[in-house]
């Protein structure tokens, strides 16, 4: 991937998020935040992405829980290109009561 790419993976097995206890993914993510204070404070490092993968469908290939930390830089040919879906702003108040978090209904849309 990228210099410095760091994987951060917890000691029990869990195939993915939907069968890990909410006390480990804390754990994660503090793991994840002490390795990316690492990668600014001790190497000037000040962009990453943090990704995982949850289910074949999401292309998990590797059936074990597992978080990347991929340090970014300028043109470094790594490029996500995310594909936008505008049609879908319009659905966004329904998307927010169907999950039933009301409180995020006035919320503006981006």
């Amino acid at each position: 991937m990228n210099k410095w790419h760091t994987m951060v993976i917890p000691k029990d097995h869990y195939e993915n998020i939907f069968d890990m206890p909410v006390e480990v993914l804390h754990e994660v993510m503090s793991t994840l935040k002490y390795v990316v204070d690492l990668y600014k404070e001790k190497l000037g490092i000040d962009a990453v992405q943090i990704i995982s993968s949850n289910g074949k469908v999401a292309q998990q290939d590797v059936f074990h829980s597992h978080w990347h930390i991929a340090p970014r830089y300028p043109n470094d040919g790594q490029d996500v290109n995310w594909k936008l879906y505008p049609e879908m702003i319009n659905e966004y108040h329904d998307m927010l009561k169907q999950l039933g978090v009301g409180k995020f209904i006035d919320a503006p849309i981006r």
